[in-house]
């Protein structure tokens, strides 16, 4: 199964990354959606674990959409329930902050 971690933030794609390899994942890592779709990396993944401020969550989530059907997991911080109901319709498979 390959994972594809979309994280800029270093530290936290690097601990998902041990993570989804200690599972057994091949890991790819993009900083953001841009970058995943320039490596074609949404198209070739089993999964997706996206890492983003709520401010940006569902632009992505719709973007990544676009490019893939792949399970979509959503980490953010402070998820109210708005914004986790919005994910989900957008298309993400789950939301957790």
């Amino acid at each position: 199964m390959r994972a594809l971690i979309i994280s800029n933030e270093a530290e936290e794609a690097t601990l998902l990354s041990l993570l989804a390899d200690w599972i057994g994942c091949e890991v790819v890592t993009a900083a953001g959606t841009r970058e995943a779709m320039a490596q074609q990396a949404l198209a070739l993944s089993d999964v997706v674990v996206l890492v983003t401020v709520n401010g940006t969550a569902l632009r992505e989530v719709r973007r990544i959409r676009r490019e893939t059907q792949a399970p979509l997991l959503v980490v953010t911080a402070g998820l109210s329930d708005e914004l986790h109901t919005a994910l989900l319709d957008a298309g993400a498979d789950l939301g957790v902050a």
